[in-house]
């Protein structure tokens, strides 16, 4: 019944309760891919990202070959531990190894770590897919601007690329516009009127 409810899109609790009720009955890593998928995702107020998670991890304990599971555990760990969470990321681009949203979690994993060379180069990965695109160039102009420690001048010199790009491409970016206010400033040394 609760996989029926899953090829439905119905992520509510009463799945949820069909799901945990079948698990120790017969647990598999769909099973808890499922069930974690429901928990992550419910609409219906039965969102339990923990409880998601840990089916997650038991269900990398059956089989570690599932990039979307990889991914999932790097985004839960990403702020916790981002070390842990790049060792999945990396996982997950061992087995997709073109996917773009992998090569972001990987750029925010090394961001994370003060690594801004090593997530430089895998948002300009990422930047290639439309989709991960925008939060790629506001990631690259964010850490270069903001996190880098570089003096003043380096920062703005490092984010400017970035930032040019994400106000070309978007330019109805509110936190390009800011960031291209605060690079201007640190190269001019005085806040432009005509940017305000």
């Amino acid at each position: 019944h609760a996989d029926r409810l899953v090829a439905d899109d119905q992520y509510v609790g009463t799945t949820l309760q069909g799901f945990e009720q079948a698990v120790p009955l017969g647990s598999n890593e769909e099973y808890m891919k499922d069930v974690a998928n429901v928990a992550l995702n419910a609409t219906d107020g039965a969102r339990d990202p923990w409880k998601g998670y840990a089916h997650l991890i038991q269900a990398e304990r059956f089989s570690p070959q599932n990039a979307w599971a990889q991914r999932t555990l790097a985004r839960f760990l990403m702020r916790r531990d981002p070390e842990w969470a790049l060792h999945h990321v990396k996982r997950a681009l061992e087995l997709e190894p073109a996917d773009a949203a992998g090569h972001y979690l990987a750029g925010v994993a090394y961001y994370t770590m003060r690594r801004f060379d090593a997530a430089q180069a895998e948002y300009l990965i990422a930047i290639d897919d439309a989709d991960q695109r925008q939060a790629s160039l506001r990631e690259l102009s964010s850490m270069w601007l903001y996190a880098s420690g570089l003096p003043s001048r380096q920062r703005a010199t490092r984010a400017a690329p970035y930032i040019a790009r994400l106000m070309k491409e978007y330019p109805d970016d509110g936190q390009g516009w800011i960031m291209h206010l605060h690079e201007r400033t640190m190269v001019d040394n005085h806040v432009d009127a005509s940017l305000l």
